[in-house]
């Protein structure tokens, strides 16, 4: 986490997109190694959403339904929604091929 803190420190701007999200890890089976994964991921969210640099876009989902394996595949989804929610590809676009997508 340290190196994470570090870099975002040296970054006034950073043009750029995160993704993160936990499962269920800490909360189904309170066991040491998920309960300090849980507690480090809540505040590396908490630094980050706090310290983000200018431009800097940064999405976390803490999915407590889902189990550790899980959440690569349900994250993908989210993630790839969060960072095309502004790149919306009409219908249209679609129906008129690969050529109006690539130009879109």
């Amino acid at each position: 986490m340290g190196l994470v803190m570090a870099f975002l420190e040296s970054k006034s701007f950073l043009h750029n997109f995160l993704y993160m999200n936990m499962g269920n890890e800490g909360l189904d089976d309170p066991y040491d190694n998920s309960i300090a994964m849980r507690n480090g991921y809540m505040e590396l969210v908490g630094y980050i959403e706090s310290n983000a640099p200018e431009k800097f876009r940064f999405v976390s989902h803490h999915l407590e339904q889902e189990y550790h394996l899980s959440t690569g595949v349900i994250g993908s989804f989210y993630a790839l929604r969060s960072l095309y929610q502004k790149f919306p590809l009409p219908t249209g676009k679609i129906k008129q091929g690969l050529d109006s997508i690539k130009k879109h």
